[in-house]
């Protein structure tokens, strides 16, 4: 019990003390980035007010990106979590697509995750709300669960032999550019109930989709 103890603190403690390693001298490489692109989805349906919530939801999707210090020189941790405001959202399925940079990554793992959250490496899939990514990597953070608003999990990656947090940030820049995409690292997600899901009797509102990794964002910073 005690070591179980431990274990929640340090999940309850995470995104904390990962917000301010970004003030600390020799982590200052970490990066926050947001999925501000909409792939496809129910996308809010035929109604544009919800379209624009729904498409622009993954502005609330955050990942923190750090390399893993001098316990884990050959690891990079990718933290993410949800910040949605509709309290039953939940971010479902997350996609790494390596593109041309094969030995990036030798393996990845579940590091941590909030309680309730049951995230599993399985294999790698397809899926239509993320057209495009062909991932080498893939995490299901299972249904009925998901990452739901304030939760979150960690994904540690082991770099490839030479490979550094260097080369990850690069491929990750050159997968977020729209001229580079095909040929960048890609992350996607899929997230579900943006605006709480259908109501008992009615199969969907369409208040789902598929985002992409966009760029740094200061609104994750300061959550």
């Amino acid at each position: 019990m005690p070591a179980l103890n431990s274990l929640l603190s340090l999940i309850r403690g995470a995104i904390p003390i990962f917000m301010l390693a970004l003030g600390i001298p020799g982590v200052a490489a970490a990066q926050v980035y947001e999925f501000n692109r909409f792939v496809r989805g129910g996308g809010g349906g035929g109604d544009p007010s919800k379209q624009r919530i729904v498409q622009g939801a993954g502005a609330n999707i955050c990942v923190h990106i750090a390399p893993g210090g001098a316990a884990s020189p050959n690891r990079v941790h990718f933290t993410f979590w949800n910040q949605f405001p509709e309290p039953r959202s939940r971010i479902q399925q997350i996609a790494f697509d390596v593109g041309r940079h094969s030995d990036l990554f030798s393996a990845m793992t579940i590091m941590l995750q909030s309680p309730g959250v049951n995230g599993r490496v399985v294999p790698p899939r397809s899926h239509a709300m993320l057209h495009g990514i062909s991932a080498d990597y893939w995490i299901a953070a299972l249904y009925p669960g998901g990452i739901t608003p304030g939760k979150m999990l960690v994904v540690s990656a082991t770099l490839g032999s030479g490979r550094t947090f260097a080369n990850v940030i690069g491929a990750l820049n050159e997968g977020a550019n729209p001229a580079t995409a095909a040929s960048g690292f890609r992350i996607g997600v899929t997230a579900s109930h943006i605006l709480g899901g259908p109501p008992p009797g009615v199969a969907t509102i369409n208040d789902d989709g598929g985002f992409l990794l966009t760029g740094p964002s200061a609104r994750c910073r300061t959550q």
